[in-house]
């Protein structure tokens, strides 16, 4: 008897994440904060620190101040670490002067550790000779001090040069490249030896004096394709490999092991250090594109104010879109952007091709064929200036251009406007919702303004003007978004609770003006002006209509959109047609309503037809993916699955997949979820979320995707990996909507349901204590929200009430879990009626109290009446086998065994139309069966039962009282049937009172087995 397994499908198929438990210690500071204790912010310059004179520190070198070590004179002390020292010192054998680098004596008497440290920097650097990478002259030990002798550069930190240069001038970023193509040089260098250095970032290069660039402090550097270190709470051990091309001292073959501290800078650290997973070159790439992105745009590209935040951004893949008044173009983000990517296969495959992308600016080609081509046809050096003048000129008009398009929608005033509306409607998480709709229309702005941008430096190299033929379909995807950008803000300005609710999807609504490439590009031109103008008043009027649908006006916004039906079928024009039958169609399934379904998805299949037939695949694949999102919860899976595979066909043919494909791989795990194909099911999800992150998508796509793959790997018992994922989009779900919202809290409520269903199999009652504690938090704060939300006793509310009588039937008092289901029955009865459907769940919880509390009769009651709702709205066969299942062992505890023998035999044929079903399911008929035997008096024939039973228990564990009454059960069997195996049947009785006596509702069968015990 129990209430879902791990491979029970649920009744809707997203879940929730945010970081637990994390160490106080790693919020606020973890962010930016460099974790090696023993380096200063970079090498020693002349100009780093002033000098010990000046600041009183004086070197206690060999009791004397700046005295000497070994063959070095001390000149003057630079800086100190907690473990070492730096000195400004001369090299009288060789007459130079350099930078030493000195252990402490307490600190190499406290442990051989930070000396191995400093040596391998010094074994790292010695491999490396190159204009870009600091080089090293000497290390070793004199008179038991640990020192390494390098060059002493002349100049200052890369991130206080930076500094006096912020914010980014209008042509300094050109200068900003080209300082960081010379540490990227370095690095490439430093790769190329086989090393990593594992802890890039603006404070590690240092700008010389004499111009030249150089990557310093490799205190982190080793071997490449290592396993990064990232455990915050725990000492993490590893043990290096040198890398096969290269010889190594003995010292870099040592194990690094560091207690409580991140390797790396976290601000700077790649997905996969931060994940603890194995890093290489690609990992150095990652942090060397977020210090140039922070460089240029004055902005680090994740969000994220303490660590956790910032783990949830960098792991999502949601990178920021750099700021227009950076004045860099738009190539620049892109290059970047690759090399940001989530998965190392999807950035750049060496330092060297990021280094060419990032080299290969298109403006200065542009500049340079022009120069050029006048040379060629004898042009004059004023002439040749004039033309690289004219470049340079046309590019600051593509930008003021993009600039002054959108620069009047969201104004300061307007901003205030939308501010005070949200406010005003006094939901909890209004003040969440407006800070993700002000962040998200700036990112917007800024996007379109770059692909503005590109579009008209493209014309404009093409000698077009943007009209003509070749570009229109792109300028007409562009204007159509701005178009609904204004028409947003309108909206937003006048916002009430339904919109404020459903601020995200508007955002979304606004199309992605990256994807504008492709949008429009098959369309046929409209054959005259005055058709143009008509196609366009209808699309403002169909894009008017589904803003009014999403703020909650569904009556008009149909209307209109009827309309614009009536409008594009008097044009002969096709293509408009299939967008006007596709949003009067799409808005219907948006609704819901029971007698609009079917117009909606009829709609939809005649814009389909048009759609393929004029080959806008762009079209027709949103039309699939909407029919397999909007339909998934009322069709078929294998419905859903179809059409998600046209989608999937479809984008195979379009040069830009931007987040369609995502989209139908999203919908195709859902539905292969659906039909309890898990495996398959977490493939497809996986590739959603990978293409989605590499695509900019936003933080609620992706976390609604994560909460699909967790509900999938907990079907599939990857315990562990579901709940990093609920976690994970939980965090993303909490930072741009608010606790409160509906969808976070539908996050929530699968994540409290999952923290139930495993709670027991932690095998540490603490832990499973901790996690159930941590489930009636989130559920008490649901309760509260749904209830101020939608009403008290509402069916938003009886659902929470139904997990809470899950949780108090876990934990053990009955009692609560009664009330709960009692209460979860009357709301749904009083909302939806006697025979409603959505009774059932709560009938079943009931079921399982009243058994919990051997109310066998009461028990047998709800559950025949689950039966009749499920037998009635046709739930799935193993849900109907589960629940006969249960009725079964009702009846054996009633000692009605051929009605028992009869429910396990319906059981047993649901399970049987199910493929791939777990062997859970089987193992409860066994059980059933076992203990009908038995209270037959038939204890040998119980025996082969019970066995069978317990062993799938304890291959596929899913409930430790299932074990116990099983185990219970063959004890007693044994006892009668087996005299020789008493000593098996007390080892049996044991295991079982040592379960039940832990769960406060079941110690009374505890006391019973101990009884039983000793009377053997």
């Amino acid at each position: 008897m129990s209430s879902r397994f791990p491979n029970q499908p649920r009744d809707r198929q997203p879940g929730t994440p945010t970081q637990i438990g994390e160490e106080a210690e790693y919020t606020d500071k973890m962010a930016a904060a460099p974790t090696d204790d023993f380096l200063p912010e970079a090498l020693p310059t002349d100009r780093t620190l002033q000098s010990a004179a000046d600041t009183g520190a004086l070197a206690t070198l060999k009791g004397s101040p700046l005295g000497h070590l070994g063959r070095y004179e001390l000149l003057e002390y630079k800086a100190a670490g907690a473990m070492g020292e730096i000195y400004i010192a001369y090299d009288a054998q060789l007459d130079r002067k350099l930078a030493l680098k000195v252990l402490r004596p307490e600190v190499r008497r406290r442990s051989d550790h930070a000396s191995q440290r400093l040596l391998r920097e010094a074994q790292s650097l010695a491999q490396v000779s190159h204009p870009n990478v600091v080089p090293v002259y000497e290390a070793g030990e004199i008179d038991g001090r640990v020192f390494v002798a390098m060059e002493l550069v002349a100049g200052e930190p890369l991130g206080r040069w930076l500094a006096k240069h912020a914010p980014p001038a209008a042509r300094f970023w050109r200068s900003i490249l080209d300082t960081f193509l010379e540490a990227g040089r370095g690095l490439a260098a430093v790769h190329e030896a086989g090393l990593l250095h594992r802890d890039f970032k603006p404070d590690n290069v240092l700008v010389g004096d004499d111009g030249r660039v150089r990557v310093v402090d490799f205190g982190l550097a080793r071997a490449s394709n290592t396993t990064a270190s990232i455990d915050e709470r725990s000492t993490t051990s590893m043990e290096l490999e040198p890398h096969a091309s290269a010889q190594r001292p003995r010292a870099w073959t040592a194990d690094l092991t560091r207690s409580g501290v991140v390797v790396g800078t976290p601000a700077y650290m790649a997905p996969e250090q931060i994940r603890g997973g194995t890093v290489d070159a690609r990992s150095d790439q990652f942090s060397y594109c977020v210090a140039l992105y922070e460089a240029l745009y004055g902005h680090r590209p994740f969000r994220g104010e303490d660590f956790t935040s910032l783990r949830a951004s960098v792991l999502s893949g949601e990178v920021l879109a750099p700021s227009a008044s950076a004045k860099v173009p738009s190539w620049v983000w892109r290059v970047l952007l690759r090399g940001l990517a989530t998965e190392p296969e999807q950035r750049y495959p060496d330092m060297h091709a990021l280094l060419s992308a990032l080299s290969a600016d298109p403006a200065r080609k542009r500049r340079q064929r022009g120069t050029a081509v006048a040379l060629l046809f004898g042009g004059t050096a004023a002439g040749v200036l004039a033309t690289m003048l004219a470049s340079e000129h046309r590019d600051e008009r593509c930008t003021a251009a993009a600039e002054s398009a959108l620069e009047e929608v969201w104004t300061e005033a307007t901003r205030n406007q939308v501010r005070a509306a949200f406010a005003a409607s006094t939901l909890p998480y209004a003040a969440t919702a407006w800070q993700s709709v002000d962040r998200g229309i700036q990112d917007y702005i800024r996007r379109w303004q770059h692909s503005s941008i590109e579009l008209c430096e493209s014309d404009a190299e093409d000698g077009l003007d943007g009209t003509a033929d070749g570009h229109a379909p792109t300028t007409l995807c562009l204007d159509t978004q701005a178009e609904r950008l204004q028409l947003l803000v309108t909206e937003l300005v006048h916002a009430d609770a339904h919109l404020v609710e459903n601020a995200s999807s508007a955002l979304a609504f606004l199309g992605q003006p990256e994807a504008c490439g492709t949008q429009f590009s098959s369309l046929p031109p409209a054959p005259d002006a005055q058709t143009r103008d008509k196609l366009s008043q209808i699309r403002t009027a169909m894009s008017s209509a589904r803003l009014q649908a999403i703020a909650g006006s569904f009556d008009p916004a149909l209307r209109q959109l009827d309309d614009q039906i009536e409008a594009a079928e008097s044009l002969s024009y096709e293509p408009v047609l299939a967008e006007a039958l596709y949003h009067a169609g799409d808005a219907r399934l948006e609704r819901g309503r029971e007698d609009e379904i079917e117009t909606g998805t009829e709609l939809l299949k005649r814009a389909l037809d048009i759609a393929e037939s004029s080959g806008n695949d762009a079209l027709a694949t949103d039309i699939w993916n909407a029919l397999a999102r909007r339909r998934e919860a009322t069709l078929p899976p294998e419905q859903i699955a179809f059409w998600s595979r046209r989608a999937l066909a479809l984008t195979k043919r379009m040069s830009s997949y931007d987040q369609r494909r995502a989209q139908a791989l999203r919908n195709l795990g859902t539905a292969l979820y659906r039909s309890q194909q898990y495996t398959e099911a977490e493939v497809y999800q996986r590739r959603a979320i990978d293409l989605a992150r590499s695509n900019n998508a936003s933080p609620l796509l992706s976390a609604d995707m994560l909460h699909a793959l967790a509900n999938t790997l907990h079907a599939l018992a990857k315990y562990d990996d579901a709940r990093v994922h609920y976690e994970e989009a939980l965090a993303l779900a909490d930072g741009e909507l608010g606790r409160g919202h509906p969808k976070v809290q539908a996050l929530r409520f699968d994540f409290a349901d999952f923290l139930i269903e495993t709670a027991e199999l932690s095998g540490d009652d603490g832990k499973g204590a901790l996690a159930l504690d941590q489930a009636r938090t989130f559920l008490d704060t649901a309760r509260t929200i749904r209830a101020q939300v939608y009403g008290p006793q509402s069916p938003q509310v009886a659902a929470v009430h139904v997990a809470l009588a899950k949780l108090e039937t876990k934990s053990g008092a009955l009692d609560e879990a009664a009330y709960h289901a009692g209460r979860a029955i009357d709301f749904y009865r009083a909302h939806y009626g006697e025979h409603a459907p959505q009774l059932a769940e709560a009938l079943s919880q009931l079921g399982f109290v009243q058994f919990r509390s051997r109310r066998y009769k009461e028990a047998l009651v709800a559950w025949q009446q689950e039966s009749a709702l499920r037998e009635q709205s046709g739930a799935l066969p193993i849900v109907r086998g589960l629940n006969q299942s249960n009725i079964a062992e009702a009846l054996v505890h009633l000692r009605r065994y051929d009605e028992a023998f009869a429910a396990f035999e319906r059981a047993q044929e649901y399970y049987g139309a199910e493929d791939d079903i777990s062997p859970i399911y089987s193992g409860l008929v066994e059980k059933g069966r076992g203990q009908a035997l038995l209270g037959q008096g038939r204890a040998a024939a119980a025996v082969p039962h019970l066995e069978a039973a317990l062993a799938v228990f304890h291959e596929h564990p899913f409930d430790v009282l299932e074990d116990a009454d099983t185990a219970w059960s063959l004890a007693r069997a044994l006892r009668i049937s087996a005299p020789t195996r008493l000593e098996e049947a007390r080892s049996l009785a044991t295991k079982a009172e040592d379960i039940y006596r832990a769960n406060e509702a079941t110690r009374d069968i505890a006391d019973e087995i101990r009884t039983w015990l000793d009377s053997l």
